[in-house]
């Protein structure tokens, strides 16, 4: 049990307290500066990475056991919310999210024993469970997109997702093992998603994909790359010890894939005709909302730390 909850290296709670420190700066920049105190989704949006920081810290650095437990709990919520965006028959919605909720469950119970097992467990049982449950509970009408459907965002939300808590859990190396590697990853992601809405809200001028995201722009997406690449730079070497030219590398490619996750979450929603996934967080919407770019890059994070660490 000593090794479920081991606590994190002094120097990476001391890391995590510069990046509070960067949200306070933001927050009292947020309440101080007008012109950011009347635009309240900016304000919003500035707040909202408060619980996002809890929840980082909790799941990083607090222990393995506290991190299967608050992922797994993270993860069934976007699942649920996933699956709400199908507008799945009833019925199958019915057996369909508690199915998903023990599947993420197990995952993540497994991620402290055999990280391999649990990772195969994500992809696997989906293309099962999830196929069986539709018909048995609502026969072959609308087959493949429902079940196809419910299947993605089972992959998505426990197969993809569960790369988060491998990161912590597995056997990777680097001066802080799993826990290092985790933290570069949520201050990444993180980053990568404040300097992506920043740029874009002080610069942005062209539109990425306006049909699918109208507020995404191109000067938003470089310059918030160029950012977190800045970002990664700083971070590896102290981190992960691995060269800035690396970091920088790793920091836009996580900008990249996080973008990657967005666009494809709201894709997803309008074609739910929805503007977010829930309410889980006050002006920023759901978990989903929040985690779709996770989503995209946890599995590439993990093969980087395996490989590089």
């Amino acid at each position: 049990m000593r090794e479920l909850v081991r606590p994190a290296p002094a120097f990476l709670w001391w890391a995590v307290s510069c990046v509070f420190a960067f949200i306070a700066a933001g927050s009292i920049a947020g309440f101080a500066v007008p012109k950011i105190r009347r635009s309240r989704a900016t304000l919003m949006a500035i707040l909202g990475w408060w619980p996002v920081s809890v929840v980082g810290v909790l799941a990083v650095l607090c222990g393995r056991l506290a991190s299967v437990v608050v992922l797994s709990i993270v993860s069934a919520g976007v699942l649920r919310e996933s699956l709400a965006l199908l507008r799945l028959p009833a019925r199958f919605q019915r057996i369909a999210w508690p199915a998903g909720v023990l599947l993420a469950a197990l995952t993540h119970a497994l991620m402290l024993y055999d990280g391999a097992l649990a990772t195969r467990v994500a992809f696997l049982a989906p293309l099962v469970v999830m196929p069986v449950v539709y018909l048995l509970t609502v026969g072959s009408e609308d087959f493949v997109r429902s079940a196809g459907g419910a299947v993605w965002a089972t992959l998505a939300s426990v197969g993809m997702f569960s790369f988060a808590a491998r990161l912590t859990t597995g056997d990777v190396g680097g001066p802080y093992g799993g826990v290092g590697a985790a933290f570069a990853f949520f201050v990444l992601v993180m980053m990568s998603d404040a300097m992506q809405f920043m740029t874009g809200k002080i610069a942005g001028r062209t539109p990425l994909i306006p049909s699918v995201s109208p507020k995404k722009t191109w000067e938003g997406f470089i310059l918030g790359a160029c950012a977190t690449g800045l970002v990664g730079a700083l971070v590896a070497p102290s981190v992960l010890h691995q060269g800035r030219a690396l970091g920088f590398a790793l920091g836009a490619s996580v900008a990249v894939l996080g973008l990657a996750g967005d666009l494809i979450a709201s894709g997803w929603k309008r074609d739910a005709g929805v503007k977010d996934s829930g309410v889980v967080i006050p002006g920023q919407g759901g978990l989903l909302d929040r985690c779709d770019s996770v989503l995209f890059v946890a599995p590439w994070f993990y093969g980087f730390a395996v490989a590089c660490l």
